[in-house]
Parts: structure tokens; sequence; C-alpha cells
């Protein structure tokens, strides 16, 4: 019995890492060449690519970890079907119910990793996503403001333009008219600057985005007073912080599982849910591809492997279509959560009690 365990387990283990690398591999050369296409639209920066496919794949790892580890299992059990191992082992009375101790081992220790995927690992690699995309945009506000063209400033709260040079190559400030304007928006006034030139300058160090305007005027507009007043200024220099990426601005995906435990918001309900659901599904696969390995399903390889695959995608498909509705509260209902892990829950022990009668799964 021991050395069945022994071998049983060993060689699921080289299995499922050699299906997780090709797996992973997978995903990864796919996710690159979509980074790499919004990286040549300017959405990304090229030199941080590495890291952020990094990212992307960890963030997806819960997601990889899962089908990886019950296609091996799949693969292993139906080899010994098609060498007579399961035969051999059976004729020293090891049956199907002697598959149930090597599953509740393969299926703790995989879903422990899959609940840190699932509730550190996943959330912290979005985070980590989220603020190098952000860091990347902001950066961008280090390019000069491009002539022609609105600029945002103050985090969006304001409205920056540059006037074009003129077709002699001289600017406005040259001809003495108007280049610049500039829109201040507050909750309970405005302010509109004129002038005939500025210049932008971003200091990622200090956290800090200047803008220095010359030879203008400043018109304050006070919503509450209906008034208006006048400033004539040589020189205006406005400084502000730039904004922290605060947590409320990121995604669900990216928020701590500890936030979403105290939250009422229907995203951040159906994200946890969703992040429970995939560490429920983990043990549920792993002791359904035990069940089917070690029936008599395996008799014909191709038919078991694809049924068994089939099964598991409408599983994880079901869990996935009921988190999306749960996300728009449009049941309000969590236990329709739970009705495909019964469902699985069910097929397993009929799979079982099927094999431990000697009878196919379909009853002839």
């Amino acid at each position: 019995m021991r050395i069945f365990r022994k071998n049983l387990i060993s060689e699921t283990s080289v299995n499922y890492a050699v299906v997780l690398f090709m797996t992973i591999g997978i995903f990864a050369v796919v996710k690159f060449l979509g980074l790499l296409k919004r990286a040549v639209q300017g959405s990304l920066p090229i030199d941080g690519l590495g890291l952020i496919l990094t990212l992307k794949v960890a963030t997806f790892l819960d997601v990889i970890l899962t089908p990886a580890l019950y296609i091996s299992i799949l693969l292993v059990l139906i080899r010994w079907n098609r060498d007579n191992e399961i035969t051999a082992y059976a004729t020293g009375g090891i049956g199907p119910m002697g598959y149930s101790t090597p599953a509740l081992i393969v299926a703790f220790f995989s879903t422990i990793l899959v609940a840190l995927c699932s509730f550190v690992i996943g959330p912290s690699a979005e985070m980590a996503y989220q603020k190098k995309v952000a860091g990347y945009r902001q950066s961008l506000k280090s390019i000069p403001f491009e002539e022609g063209r609105f600029r945002d400033f103050r985090g969006g709260r304001s409205v920056v333009y540059f006037g074009e040079k003129n077709s002699d190559g001289t600017t406005d400030a040259d001809t003495n008219r108007i280049r610049l304007f500039y829109v201040i928006s507050e909750p309970d006034s405005k302010e509109i600057i004129v002038a005939q030139d500025g210049e932008y300058t971003l200091n990622l160090n200090d956290k800090m985005e200047t803008l220095n305007v010359v030879n203008g005027h400043r018109y304050r507009i006070s919503q509450k007073l209906r008034s208006y007043e006048l400033t004539e200024f040589t020189s205006f220099t406005e400084s502000v912080p730039i904004l922290e990426y605060e947590l409320s601005t990121i995604i669900t995906k990216a928020k701590p599982t500890l936030q979403l435990i105290g939250s009422n918001l229907p995203a951040d309900v159906a994200e946890l849910e969703w992040r429970i659901s995939k560490v429920i599904v983990m043990p549920m696969v792993v002791l359904l591809a035990f069940a089917f390995g070690s029936s008599r399903i395996t008799s014909r390889m191709s038919g078991s492997l694809v049924g068994a695959v089939l099964v598991y995608f409408v599983y994880g498909s079901l869990v996935g279509f009921i988190v999306d509705i749960e996300r728009t509260r449009f049941f309000g209902i969590d236990v329709f959560l739970w009705l495909p892990h019964v469902f699985v829950a069910l097929l397993i022990g009929w799979v079982v009690l099927r094999a431990h009668q000697n009878r196919g799964i379909i009853p002839t």
C-alpha cells in the first residue's frame, strides 16, 4: 500500500510539473504578444514588459494550477489503466477506495497552494501591475505639452491648452498674443488663466508637477457670489502634488481579501465569492480526477479523457457564469453559487460508488 501511494503521488507530481510548465509557457507567450501590442501602442512601457508579464502570470496562477493538476492526474491514471497497473494493484487488494488517501493528500496540498495564490499572491500581483501601469502613465506627463491639444492637469481636475506655433516658427508670445489657456475647476469656483506662454515640468522624486506661466491674466469666478476677480501677472507658478494611486481607484480583483470581507459592495462580494470558489474547485476536481481515473471509464483512453475534460469545462464555466451574475446581483441569493459544487460532489460519489461495484459510470 505504501509503495502504491508513493508511486501514485510521485508520478502525479512529475506529470504536474511538466503540464504546469507547458501551460504557463503557452499562457505567457499568448499574454506577452498581447502586452507587446499594447506597448507598441504606448499603453505599456517596453522596458518593463518582463516584470509586467511576470505579474500577469502570477495574477492568473490560481486559475492555471487547477486544470493542469486535473489533466496530470487523468494522464497518470489513464496510463496506469492502459498498462494494466490498476489491474495489478487491484489483484493486490487495492480497489477504487484505495485511491482516496493519495487523492486527499494531493487535494490538501494543492488546495493550500491555490488558496495562497487566490487570496494573497493574485491580488498582490494585480495591485503591483496596476501601480506599474499607473506609474508609467503618470511618467508620460513628463513629456512637454503637445501644441494644439488639450492636456489634463492636477490629476485630471483641470485642463491646459497650448496654442500652436505660427507658420513662421515663432510662438504667440513673440507676437504678443494668447497661446496658453488654463481652466482650474474647484467645487465652488473656477479659474481661467490666459497667457502668452508656459512650461510644464514633472518631478517624480518629489511627486510634484509644476506649471509656469508668463505674461497673462487670471480670472477667478465665484459660483456662490456670481462674481469674478481679474489679476494681471508677468509670472505665475503653480505646483501640485501628484495624486497617489489610492486603493479606492483600483479594480476589484486587485483589492486585498481582508478588505473584500468587510465590504458590502456587490462587486466586492462577487470577487470574494470568486476567490473562495477557486479554492473550493481545486479539491473537487482532484477528487473527481481520481474518481474518473480509477473507474471503468478509463477502459477507453480517448473517450475517458474527453469526457472528464468536458465535465471540468462545464463545472468551471458554470461557476464563473454564476459569479458574473452575482456581480450584477441579478439573483441576490448566494446559494446559487454552491449548486455546481454540490453537483460535482454528488457526481464524485456516484463515480466512486459505481467503481466500487465494478460497474460503469453510465448504467447500461
